[in-house]
Parts: structure tokens; sequence; C-alpha cells
């Protein structure tokens, strides 16, 4: 392992508890810090092992892209979360984004399910998201997966931050 991609590795774990800690206190994960990490890890990339580095650095980024596009807005996953993943991919690369997007997929998941259990919405929610898919399904009927949200927020950075640790720890 070269000393760039160590470096890449203690930037995306500071990066990562930067965005939760922001998202925690703000409900905001700021450009400032994703912007800058995409960047450092394309030129991190490039600087290790050149032209290879950076499409490796680009490829992370452009599968983020081309995944949160298409399931993003239907799972209600925000801008900062996208570009958090983004920075994660450009810093470690293709195959080691994948592993953390099913990672924080998965956690992603548990979460949502102990934060319904906390307020105690598990029945309303599981009723509304079947009554959602019955009424787009059969009926035909256009339905918003907003409809009959209970405006609980979930901030989707500890996700992110506890499956993309998980991928690095099974990586290494």
């Amino acid at each position: 392992m070269t000393t760039l991609h160590m470096a890449n590795i203690a930037i995306m774990v500071i990066m990562l508890s930067v965005a939760f800690y922001t998202d925690m206190l703000w409900c905001k994960i700021f450009n400032k810090l994703t912007m800058s990490c995409m960047a450092l890890g394309i030129i991190l990339n490039t600087a290790d092992t050149g032209i290879t580095g950076m499409l490796y650095s680009l490829g992370g980024v452009g599968l983020v892209i081309l995944l949160y596009l298409c399931f993003a807005p239907s799972a209600g996953i925000g801008g900062g979360d996208a570009k958090l993943m983004m920075a994660v991919g450009a810093l470690m690369g293709v195959k080691f984004v994948v592993a953390a997007m099913l990672f924080t997929a998965i956690i992603g998941g548990v979460l949502a399910l102990v934060v319904m259990a906390r307020h105690r919405i598990m029945l309303t929610t599981t009723r509304t998201m079947f009554t959602n898919l019955y009424l787009r399904t059969v009926l035909r009927s256009p339905v918003q997966i907003i409809d009959g949200g209970s405006g609980i927020k979930f901030r989707y950075s500890l996700a992110i931050a506890l499956g993309s640790l998980l991928a690095l720890a099974v990586k290494f």
C-alpha cells in the first residue's frame, strides 16, 4: 500500500466524521467538504498511478452518479448524501465504492427500521407503503413517494460512514 493510498484512507475517514457531525448538528453536508475531497481523491490517485488512478477515481464518481440518479430521488436520499458517496468513490475507486454502497444500503435499511420503531411508526409506514404500491401497480394511479410521509428526517450520513468503514474493514 502506497503512502498516497493511505492518505486517501485518512482523508475518507476524516471526511466521513466531519460529514456525520455537520449532518447531525445542522442537517447539512457541506459542498466545501465533499467537493474538495473529490478533487483530492482524483489528484492523489492520479499522482499515485497516473492516468489509471485518474480513471479509477472518475469511475468511482461516475458509478455513484449513475446509481444515485436512478435510485436516490425515489429513496429520499439528498444531494449532500450523494456528493458524500461520490467523494468516497473519488478517493477509493470503483471496486471500493460498489462494496461501500452495498453495505451502506444494508445499514441504511436497518437504521431506518430502528428509527421507525423508535418513533412508533412501523405499522403506519408499512401500511402506507403497501397502499402506495397497490395504487401504483394495480390501479395505475400516480402516487408520490412522499404521500403519507411522517415528516421524520433520517440522516443518511451515518449509514454512508458505517458502510464505507465496513467496506474498508472487509477490504483489508
